[in-house]
């Protein structure tokens, strides 16, 4: 829109300069004594104190200070005025325009500042605000157009500015949206300022408004049907007598907003391969939010019958329809009844077990097997124990009309004497039309027998290896690998037959350091054992190493107690693998690392002997003694794991053991070669046993240099050597005597 205020003449001046830009030629300059014009409002000459600065537009009156900015917004919904609600009704989900005109009524020029849209629907509240600057300008009459960023940077370009109305001018803004359900307000407020002829504002900014309206349409339709006041979802439906009249109820309800208009309802019926029309109607208007209701009739068809009826209507926002299905059967009345004791049905005695002297519940379920309805359904029940004459039971349930297809229940409790119980129950039911009416064709009376036995559960469970019992640690000795075979018997002890009983087994190693468990593997499933009936289920492993436990546990159902479980187990042992360990011997000089199975040494020396005991089986060895006669020394420890070692080292002189190895016939004099025995307890009680050997061997003490002596004999020697030399073997054989003596005691007095 174009608009007669002052700054379009400046808006020209700028864009015939542009204009001349893009044609390439120069602007028109001014004559030396005539300024050129500026684009730019004029600013005053800087005045001295003295000397009050000239107004240099005298010709332009000055705006009053206190100017008012006086507008006025008319708003258009898709093109008209909507003052009022609900406003125009629009199709829910159709697209919406706004048309904002704000004119400016006042006497002094506006300046447009905002322009906000706020709305409040079913779906919320929300604001927009929209745009109210004007698009860039080219400076050349009569020419508008959106630049982009190169040319707004152009001279003579003018970038988008704010809309200043002259008084009696308007200015249009358009604004779009998708309609809503239901009702919609929306207000729109303008916001200006007063400026003058510069557009420097003069007053303060007021604002102005309209609201418009309108209601979002949505139209809906929704049918029910029913059948003999039924509403039947899929076949076989309801049960009608063959002949009889069959009734329709058909409920329309107009779920939208708006008003339904010319409304069709029709219906059709299917029996086998044949459709026929049932009925029809219509009605001329139906308001939102209201129902109407109609019916139909025709006579019952024999068989499955099916019926779909359809309703059709108009509106202000589109079409609608909608449709549903029912079916009823046309056919003779019968019914069917089963007794049932803790919910199982039994077709012979002894029946179902129950726990004795606790309460039981018997239960009656009457079905309608026929395609009418039944009434009046009476039973009448009663139970003969062993200990007494029938009683007759009083039973709960519902009462009312049974549809064709549908069952009922009626239960009672009961406490039951221990041994087996017999129910009688027999069931009477009038067959009637879906309204309640009788047929003339009527159901027989039909019986039913139940039965159960009262006692208590018990299961005992008793496990063999290799045919033979092991229920105690260590059990059975056996080789690591060896084909292993449980067998373990099941046995029903209680009164009640128990069924499916599980028969797990789990392996145990209660020795090991982690107390390692696998997981309790299923062995067998007994589907029924009956009282005191028994059944024995094989199980076949390879032995495993060190000692192991199985744990056979039978489980089953608890028929006494629902939810819980009647168990019994049973345990047994064996230790697998074979035990052996290793004995090694060494020795060296006292102090030193450097152990060997032989050594030299001088009398003096220092001796250590030293021996390593491996458990080199795979079973625990207990009770493990070690023993060197020669050397005089027993070591000793209560446990030895498979590969564990255990270390004992003696000390000693190699002339002290020489001297003891020379009361030994078989040592060789100047060379001790002695054994050590190690022996330990298997876990079986077998005794398992190594030995090793060590050479020790006597050298002479290096001579010292020899003395210069005087034979008076000439030749032989002096005698005190001999004397000395003598006494010396005196010494030595008394020292090894008494040695060789003590030895001989220590160890009478440890075996």
């Amino acid at each position: 829109m174009t608009t007669t205020s002052p700054v379009r003449s400046r808006l020209a001046a700028v864009g015939l300069t542009l204009a001349m830009a893009l044609l390439g030629l120069a602007p028109a300059t001014s004559a030396p004594d005539e300024p050129a014009e500026s684009t730019e409002p004029s600013q005053p000459e800087e005045a001295t104190p003295d000397e009050p600065v000239a107004d240099e537009t005298p010709d332009e009156p000055m705006p009053p200070a206190d100017a008012v900015a006086v507008v006025a917004v008319e708003k258009l919904t898709n093109g008209l005025v909507q003052e009022a609600a609900p406003g125009a009704t629009v199709a829910a989900g159709s697209p919406v325009e706004w048309t904002y005109e704000v004119t400016n009524v006042g006497d002094t020029d506006v300046r447009i500042d905002a322009l906000t849209d706020a709305w409040t629907s079913a779906a919320g509240d929300g604001s927009v605000d929209l745009d109210v600057t004007r698009p860039p300008l080219v400076d050349q009459p009569g020419v508008e157009a959106d630049l982009d960023a190169e040319v707004l940077d152009l001279p003579g370009v003018l970038a988008p500015t704010p809309w200043v109305l002259a008084p009696g001018d308007s200015a249009t803004f358009t604004h779009t949206g998708v309609a809503i359900t239901g009702a919609y307000a929306n207000t729109a407020t303008a916001t200006a300022t007063p400026v003058d002829a510069d557009g420097t504002p003069i007053g303060e900014p007021t604002e102005a408004g309209a609201t418009s309206f309108y209601l979002g349409g949505e139209a809906g339709v929704t049918l029910s049907s029913r059948v003999e006041d039924v509403a039947t979802t899929q076949e076989p439906g309801v049960g009608v007598a063959i002949g009889s009249t069959v009734t329709w109820t058909h409920t329309v309800t107009n779920t939208g907003n708006v008003d339904l208009t010319d409304l069709r309802l029709t219906q059709s019926r299917t029996a086998g391969s044949e459709t026929s029309e049932v009925g029809s109607q219509a009605w001329d208007t139906l308001a939102a939010g209201s129902s109407v209701t109609a019916t139909t009739t025709a006579p019952a068809l024999a068989g499955q019958v099916f019926s779909r009826t359809w309703i059709e209507a108009d509106s202000s926002v589109g079409d609608v329809a909608a449709a549903d299905d029912t079916w009823y059967y046309g056919g003779t009345p019968d019914l069917a009844v089963a007794v049932a004791v803790n919910g199982v049905v039994t077709t012979g005695a002894p029946g179902v077990a129950v726990a004795a002297d606790q309460p039981a519940e018997v239960t009656v379920t009457v079905t309608n097997r026929g395609e009418t309805s039944l009434d009046d359904v009476a039973t009448r029940v009663t139970v003969a124990t062993a200990d007494g004459a029938p009683v007759d039971v009083e039973l709960a349930g519902a009462t009312g009309i049974l549809r064709p297809g549908a069952s009922r229940t009626y239960s009672a409790t009961r406490t039951p004497p221990a041994g087996d119980s017999v129910v009688q129950a027999r069931v009477a039911a009038v067959a009637v039309t879906g309204h309640g009416a009788r047929l003339a064709q009527q159901p027989e009376a039909v019986s039913a027998t139940g039965w159960f036995r009262a006692g208590s559960s018990g299961l005992t469970v008793t496990t063999t290896l290799d045919d033979a019992d092991h229920p105690s640690a260590p059990g059975a000795a056996v080789p690591v690998g060896a084909d292993l075979a449980w067998t373990s018997a099941v046995t029903n002890t209680g009164e009640l037959p128990l069924g499916p009983v599980t028969i797990t087994r789990l392996t145990e190693r209660p020795d090991a350091d982690d107390a390692s468990a696998s997981d309790p593997e299923t062995i067998g499933t007994i589907e029924s054992l009956a009282p005191g009936q028994s059944v024995s289920l094989p199980a076949r492993g390879s032995a495993e190493g060190g000692l192991v436990r199985t744990t056979v546990t039978a489980a089953a159902a608890d028929p006494q107690n629902d939810g819980e479980e009647v168990t019994a187990s049973d345990v047994t042992y064996y230790t697998g693998g074979l035990p052996a360990l290793a004995v090694v011997k060494e020795l060296a000089p006292t102090g030193s690392a450097d152990f060997a199975d032989s050594l030299e040494a001088e009398a003096e020396d220092q001796v250590t002997w030293r021996v390593v005991v491996t458990n080199t089986g795979e079973t625990d060895l207990t009770d493990l003694v070690v023993r060197d006669p020669l050397v005089r020394e027993t070591g000793r420890t209560e446990l030895l794991a498979p590969g564990e070692t255990f270390e004992v080292e003696w000390p000693g002189t190699a002339e002290a053991a020489l001297a003891h190895a020379a009361q030994e016939p078989d040592q060789g004099g100047a060379t001790l070669v002695n054994a050590v025995t190690a022996t330990a307890t298997a876990p079986d009680g077998t005794q398992v046993s190594g030995t090793d050997k060590a050479r020790l061997t006597l050298v002479a003490a290096e001579a010292p240099p020899e003395m210069p002596t005087t034979d008076t004999r000439g030749k032989g020697g002096s005698p005190l050597g001999w004397v000395v030399l003598g006494l010396l073997v005196v010494a030595f054989a008394g020292g090894g005597f008494w040695l060789y003596t003590r030895s001989t005691r220590e160890e009478r007095q440890e075996g």
